[in-house]
């Protein structure tokens, strides 16, 4: 903070804008390292407030905090903003708007506080960015519910009633399982591979009902196909999100350059962010039309099985803590080796 800022602030606000020191990426652990950032790492093993106050610094980790912080608040506004039409306790198309929210709320916070905390130790690094997988998976099940109980055909919805949901809460699962440990056991592009892998069987899964949609309205001679440019618009953004995570683009092309502003992350968090603006279009132009789900759906349903999900997922870290530990154990030493 230079001296200017400091005389026009409170003495009770100086230390927030405090300026902190950042370092190169040689002076960071391997699986702290991103591909092409070669500066802007916060300091490892400060005080849980250093971490917290560098919300308010520059850092390569700052618009990553704030992207999905500001998304937080709309996705939170757009939901009550719903609650003015819907019932979101008491009716069917009310506990699909609230699985769909809870889980778009889940992502942005999770991952915000991810981004803000990860970097206190090696071992907290490992362990928020499993909570930060443990959103994803959430925001998934969510998109699941949104799509088999709102953008299914009926035919198609009575073909999948009893399998759609339990299989894609499997992948869910799976999702965040191949994260976490593609997290701990591998680096670089490596672990991006088998991260967006995972993903993969369960994005074909989602995708089903939406085909299955443009094929009942293109042998339906009374559907136009432009009608469904809700759905389209949907996954334009998704697409562009996925680009987003794996191209390591504009900071490929130029390392050192996008270190603090436009790295591929920072806008990958803001593909992520327009794609839930177009579900929540979708998803309000289609109750729009009906206001009714394909099938009776409760809250207690939703909050049941997400509650399910979390638990076996915070039971899957636990049982992966011994490696973690050792991981972390492994890594430490050979970097005191190193320095001896």
């Amino acid at each position: 903070m230079d001296k200017y800022m400091k005389h026009k602030l409170p003495t009770w606000l100086q230390p927030v804008f405090k300026s902190q020191r950042t370092q190169t990426v040689e002076q960071v652990p391997a699986p702290m390292k991103e591909l092409y950032i070669r500066s802007g790492f916060r300091v490892m093993n400060q005080p849980w407030s250093y971490y917290l106050l560098s919300l308010f610094n520059w850092h390569n980790e700052t618009l990553n905090v704030w992207t999905h912080l500001v998304s937080f608040v709309v996705i939170w506004n757009y939901t009550d903003h719903l609650g003015e039409t819907f019932d979101l306790k008491g009716s069917s198309a009310g506990a699909v708007i609230l699985g769909y929210s809870i889980g778009a709320l889940l992502l942005t916070l999770l991952s915000s506080v991810a981004h803000l905390f990860h970097a206190k130790s090696l071992k907290h690094h490992y362990l928020f960015f499993a909570l930060d997988y443990i959103g994803v998976s959430l925001y998934c099940f969510g998109c699941g519910i949104l799509t088999h109980y709102v953008f299914s055909p009926s035919e198609t919805f009575l073909v999948l009633r009893n399998t759609y949901i339990p299989v894609h809460f499997f992948l869910c699962f799976n999702s965040f399982l191949s994260c976490t440990v593609a997290k701990l056991y591998f680096h670089g592009n490596k672990r991006k591979m088998i991260m967006v892998s995972g993903c993969f069987a369960h994005t074909l899964w989602l995708l089903i009902p939406i085909f299955a949609r443009y094929y009942y309205c293109i042998v339906d001679t009374s559907c136009s196909v432009l009608s469904l440019n809700h759905l389209v618009a949907m996954y334009i953004c998704l697409m562009a999100t996925s680009v987003a995570y794996v191209a390591h683009q504009p900071e490929k092309s130029n390392p050192g350059a996008f270190d603090i502003i436009g790295h591929s992350h920072q806008i990958f968090h803001i593909f992520v962010f327009f794609t839930i603006l177009a579900q929540f279009n979708a998803m309000t132009y289609e109750l729009g039309m009906t206001k009714s789900v394909n099938e009776d759906l409760t809250v207690n349903h939703v909050y049941t099985v997400h509650i399910i999900l979390i638990v076996m997922e915070i039971t899957a870290v636990i049982f992966l803590l011994p490696q973690l530990n050792k991981k972390v154990k492994d890594i430490e030493s050979c970097a005191s080796v190193k320095q001896n």
